[in-house]
């Protein structure tokens, strides 16, 4: 599968990236870089508004210049969002410290950019013709993994201003190349990208407002022990955490090239005519298969620290009971994003949305309790205790639904 791929490169090279700062430069800094990087991820939600899962349905089978009629569109949702949220992100930035306006205009920048990035692979989930703009996303994380390891091995007191600068203007870069690339692609069909009005913006905020409800909640689902642990450690600790649950973080992003979104459309179009028993026997296939996998890889882990590696974990800050505690919450994150995919297809997402918003405020009321007591053994259970919760709700949860289910349509 020729998505799977493309992800799986532009995740390895994003990823080297990322490791590149976390473990070789000092944990202070991480820990900065961390935070900048949560910014990121939870702000993308805003721009997108989580349009891309209706989106998806909407595009199956659809012919070119629909999907471009519809593209065209999304894409100008997209940019509203994007300034309407840029003066928060601004503020948060600049409360966390970043005072410079070049170098606050620049993060701004590379957010917009990294959540574009984000979009083409999600599109061509469902429509391979934009895999073409994936080797650009890809060269660009090379190229920041490459400058990485320059500025370690010149040991640039500025490194994080360095850093954020030739993101950007890579960034810069990618964008034009796939405006061009995209302003193309209109033209063939007599698609002009200008228009649009007030309506059009509500009818998207009204078919994705469900899934940006579920979205926001999953994200800080996912993300809300990072943003606890960074608003309430300093940054050497930060940093040290952050480098623990990037390693679970890739293995997260792995789990949804190989596995989930192989799955969707399958789960999708079934889900027309199948009843919710066949499909969660479906997932439950493939979840055995993850079970596998995982359980091999933690065997692997424990010898390898045991015989060689418990130097490597001593000289990057690692421990190995935080690595194992985060790998059990992560195996039972994926059973729960299994049926919640079933969920999505059924277009059940408003149970999702509760079921998660439950367990997100247990976990964040744990942390605040047990945070200035345990630790980091408050952000670990707590953490495990909410994922839990939402899986054993989402296993006991029956939609009572009848066959021939119609998707969303726009």
């Amino acid at each position: 599968m020729k998505q799977a791929r493309y992800k799986l490169f532009e995740v390895t090279s994003r990823s080297l990236f990322i490791i590149s700062i976390l473990y070789f430069f000092p944990a202070e800094l991480a820990g900065k870089f961390g935070l900048v990087l949560l910014l990121f991820g939870f702000f993308a939600v805003f721009y997108g508004f989580e349009r891309y899962i209706s989106l998806q349905r909407e595009l199956v089978n659809e012919s070119d210049q629909n999907v471009n009629i519809k593209l065209v569109s999304v894409l100008r949702f997209y940019i509203f969002n994007f300034l309407i949220s840029a003066p928060f992100l601004t503020i948060s930035l600049f409360n966390y410290g970043v005072s410079s306006v070049m170098l606050i205009f620049f993060c701004l920048l590379i957010s917009f950019s990294e959540h574009i990035s984000n979009a083409v692979y999600n599109i061509s989930v469902v429509y391979n013709t934009y895999l073409i703009a994936m080797p650009v996303v890809i060269i660009k994380n090379l190229l920041m993994f490459l400058l990485g390891i320059l500025l370690m091995l010149f040991k640039q007191k500025d490194s994080i201003e360095i850093i954020i600068y030739c993101w950007a203007i890579l960034s810069l870069i990618q964008l034009l190349i796939l405006s061009k690339w995209f302003l193309n692609s209109l033209n063939r069909f007599g698609i002009r990208f200008c228009g649009g009005d007030f309506h059009e913006m509500i009818g998207h905020y009204r078919i994705a407002k469900i899934n940006f409800l579920i979205g926001l909640i999953s994200l800080l689902s996912l993300q809300c022990d990072r943003l606890i642990v960074g608003f309430s450690f300093d940054s050497y600790f930060s940093g040290i955490y952050f480098r623990h649950v990037s390693l679970i973080s890739i293995l997260y992003q792995l789990f949804n090239i190989l596995s989930y979104n192989r799955l969707v459309p399958k789960i999708f179009f079934e889900a027309k005519t199948q009843p919710f028993s066949h499909l969660r026997n479906i997932i439950l296939t493939e979840f055995k298969k993850i079970t596998l996998l995982l359980f091999g890889l933690t065997i692997l882990l424990v010898i390898g620290y045991y015989f060689f590696l418990d130097n490597y974990f001593v000289f990057f800050g690692l421990d190995l009971y935080i690595i194992l505690s985060l790998l059990a919450i992560f195996y039972i994150k994926i059973y729960a994003d299994f049926q919640g995919m079933i969920l999505n297809a059924l277009n059940q997402e408003l149970k999702i949305c509760v079921f998660q918003f439950v367990a997100m405020l247990c976990s964040v009321v744990l942390m605040l309790l047990l945070i200035p007591i345990f630790r980091v053994n408050g952000v670990l259970f707590a953490s495990f205790t909410g994922t839990l919760l939402y899986a054993m709700i989402m296993y006991f949860y029956r939609p009572n639904l009848k066959l021939n289910i119609t998707p969303h349509a726009t």
